[in-house]
């Protein structure tokens, strides 16, 4: 079997059959150098632009293996009708979605929930993460003492971690 050669540009890339893509991803290029990314980023592009839903940012993560990951932040809402994890793939790249952190942030902030560990509240001062599931629960990173906790989706806790 003759090993596949990179594409030189993104034309080239969306002509290769997807065992030629998967061979270059896998076996030619080095993701944990960066190799080939620009051709991950314009396909995360191109689904962001096609999009059915709300996105509000994309990047490139990096899984085990060394496989390029398309990273879609969308809105809270579209999270519970967007494919789950690694459902879809997109000119050759697995997908993931995931809740845009900081409106998932304001909608605990919203709320003047208090973190049961410190009990201080949850606010809206750009140090806070939080992230949303499937099920429509909450994640919510205390930025004081750096605990977790989660919710379900009418935001009662179910689990600190």
């Amino acid at each position: 079997m003759v090993m596949a050669e990179s594409p030189k540009n993104y034309e080239q890339w969306l002509a290769l059959s997807d065992a030629d893509k998967k061979e270059i991803h896998f076996n030619v290029w080095n993701v944990y150098k960066r190799e080939g990314i620009g051709f991950a980023y314009a396909a995360a592009g191109r689904l962001a632009a096609q999009s059915p839903y709300r996105v509000f940012d994309l990047k490139i993560g990096t899984y085990h293996g060394g496989e390029y990951l398309l990273e879609i932040e969308i809105h809270p809402d579209d999270i519970l009708i967007a494919p789950d994890w690694f459902e879809e793939k997109s000119d050759g790249f697995r997908v993931v979605y995931q809740a845009a952190s900081h409106l998932v942030w304001e909608r605990i902030v919203e709320r003047a929930m208090k973190c049961p560990s410190c009990q201080k509240p949850y606010q809206d001062d750009g140090e806070g993460t939080a992230g949303m599931g499937k099920d429509g629960g909450y994640v919510a990173n205390c930025p004081n003492c750096h605990s977790a906790h989660w919710y379900d989706p009418e935001f009662n806790l179910t689990e600190s971690l």
